[in-house]
């Protein structure tokens, strides 16, 4: 799987099966994940913080040890009718505490709720400026270690630190969308005119995550859109156009703009995740991964369709999430991801 790292010496190790240990009381690892509906799980500024006990906050993680992502509420806040990458990174491909702020929320572009994510729930409640030292590296986050059933607790004050937080952002999805031929309002605007003010936005957003202390970045590129069936039944006209804008995004103007923000704010790693390879393999040989073809779905909810790769239109299964958030380990672990150990 391709993927590029924009790290100095970055060590990139395969992703292995591994065995979720017991939670440690140290060290902790704090997870924090902005995003669309490829990556939402339904956690709020509402919701109850992440816990040693319930490491997502919400929705609650299963009973049992060897079915943490078993609560038929994780399939019921996705998009994947089942465990979305976010979700298979903190409870199945890990091997120490995550505690996971999952601040996707679905239909979200860059403008309006990307930027909500990051600057009316992310900075109020989880960033260092709420602990009142503008510019610090640690944040004390008051974290409740409640039961599964929401009860009692003694409240924690947990910290994060630079060197044990990641911050994982995976947008640009609806962007496209909305600067496509199919759902934009200026079709005479390209793509080449549309995308940069946005990624120009997106940046400035991660130059606020950088002053609130974040310094490992995992980004994840854009997926083959094109081929998503809300696409492509559409007609080639839409598919070209389509396949134009995530080419732009992908292969010239997001690696200019991850390599500048590197470049512009010492200390900072970041590591971007090959989508597009990634979900371009699959579609490709769909049998070879377990899957019926590379164009069926069902529609989110539904539980009495098997082997597509696709849960609707436009979002794939949960069966595609478990296979990226594996690969994905290997990346992570060049910004801080725990070493995976292989099963015995």
């Amino acid at each position: 799987m391709r993927f590029l790292v924009l790290v100095a010496a970055a060590t990139v190790v395969g992703a292995t099966p591994v065995k979720r240990q017991q939670p440690q009381s140290n060290p902790i690892l704090h997870f924090f994940v902005f995003g669309d509906s490829y990556s939402s799980s339904g956690f709020n500024e509402t919701s109850p913080a992440p816990s040693i006990s319930q490491p997502l906050g919400f929705p609650p993680l299963g009973t049992s040890p060897d079915d943490l992502l078993g609560n038929p509420l994780i399939a019921n806040q996705t998009s994947s009718n089942g465990p979305n990458w976010v979700e298979f990174l903190t409870a199945r491909w890990n091997t120490t505490t995550t505690l996971t702020y999952d601040f996707a929320i679905s239909g979200a572009s860059i403008p309006d709720g990307y930027t909500d994510q990051a600057l009316n729930i992310y900075e109020p409640k989880y960033s260092s400026l709420y602990a009142g030292d503008y510019g610090n590296t640690s944040s004390q986050i008051p974290i409740s270690n409640q039961s599964s059933s929401g009860s009692g607790g003694e409240t924690l004050g947990m910290t994060w630190t630079s060197n044990t937080s990641i911050f994982a952002s995976w947008v640009g999805i609806n962007d496209i969308n909305w600067c496509s031929l199919l759902f934009t309002t200026t079709p005479d605007v390209p793509f080449s005119e549309c995308l940069p003010p946005r990624l120009d936005a997106y940046f400035n957003l991660m130059d606020n995550l950088y002053i609130t202390g974040a310094r490992n970045f995992f980004f994840i590129n854009l997926p083959p859109l094109q081929r998503a069936p809300m696409v492509f039944e559409k007609g080639q006209k839409i598919i070209d156009n389509y396949a134009q804008g995530v080419a732009l995004w992908n292969q010239n103007l997001f690696p200019a703009y991850v390599r500048n923000f590197t470049a512009q704010h010492p200390g900072s790693r970041a590591v971007v995740y090959d989508a597009h390879s990634a979900f371009s393999t699959i579609l490709d040989h769909p049998r070879y991964y377990g899957f019926r073809d590379s164009t069926c779905y069902s529609c989110i909810g539904c539980r009495n369709v098997t082997g597509c790769f696709w849960s609707n239109n436009y979002h794939p299964v949960w069966q595609v999430h478990d296979r990226l958030s594996r690969d994905m380990v290997a990346n992570l672990t060049a910004v801080g991801w725990p070493v995976q150990q292989p099963v015995s």
